[in-house]
C-alpha cells in the first residue's frame, strides 16, 4: 500500500515527496561546485615601432624640430625602425617630405641615406624620389615590402642637402604599413 500525505489540502505520495527533495538537495548541492567566471583581455598594438633623432640617440615618437637652416644648408636625422614581434613581419614604407608651399624632388641636391652604417645611398641620384602631389615628395628607400626579421633594429642616417633656392617648412614623415596576410 502506497502512502499519501495531505499537503495544502491535497494528497501527494510520499514517495514523490522524498524524490523531490532529493533532487532538491542534489542540486543545492552542486551549487558550490559550478565554476565561476573569468575573463581575459588582450591589446593589440602594431608590430612596428618608429623613432626619430637629430642623433643616434635620445629616440622620440613625437614630431621632432630639426631646427631652421638657410638654403642650401644640410640636415641630418635618424629613424630607428624595431620589429616588435617575435617573428618576421613584412610591409611598406611610406618616406614622405611635405611642403605647403610646394616641394619637389628638384628642392634637393642629395638625399643620402644608410641604414646601420652600411654603404650610403644617393636617393636623388639613384631617382628613388617621386612627386605624388605639389605638396609632397616620396622617397624609396627600401624595397617594397620590405620583410623585418623578429626584433630586428635599423637605424637609417638621412642626411639632406637643399638647392639653395629651397624655401618653407619641409616636414619628413616615415611610417610601416604591416602586410595583411590572409
Amino acid at each position: 500500500m502506497k502512502k499519501k500525505v495531505s499537503l495544502f489540502g491535497k494528497e501527494f505520495s510520499v514517495f514523490a515527496l522524498v524524490a523531490v527533495a532529493m533532487v532538491t538537495l542534489a542540486s543545492a548541492a552542486l551549487v558550490p561546485y559550478l565554476s565561476n567566471m573569468v575573463t581575459g583581455t588582450v591589446t593589440a598594438e602594431s608590430p612596428m615601432k618608429q623613432e626619430i633623432s637629430l642623433t643616434e640617440g635620445n629616440w622620440q615618437t613625437n614630431a621632432l624640430s630639426l631646427g631652421t637652416m638657410h638654403g642650401g644648408g644640410e640636415k641630418t636625422l635618424y629613424v630607428r625602425t624595431e620589429n616588435l614581434a617575435n617573428k618576421s613581419i613584412t610591409g611598406n614604407v611610406t618616406n614622405l617630405v611635405t611642403n605647403p608651399n610646394g616641394v619637389t624632388c628638384a628642392d634637393f641636391i642629395s638625399v643620402n641615406v644608410s641604414t646601420n652604417n652600411g654603404t650610403v645611398y644617393d636617393l636623388i641620384a639613384l631617382s628613388s624620389c617621386t612627386e605624388p602631389n605639389a605638396n609632397t615628395v616620396k622617397f624609396a628607400y627600401a624595397p617594397e615590402p620590405n620583410t623585418w626579421n623578429a626584433f630586428q633594429v635599423d637605424i637609417n642616417k638621412i642626411v639632406v642637402t637643399f638647392k639653395v633656392n629651397a624655401v618653407g617648412t619641409y616636414n619628413f614623415t616615415s611610417q610601416i604599413i604591416p602586410e595583411v596576410l590572409p
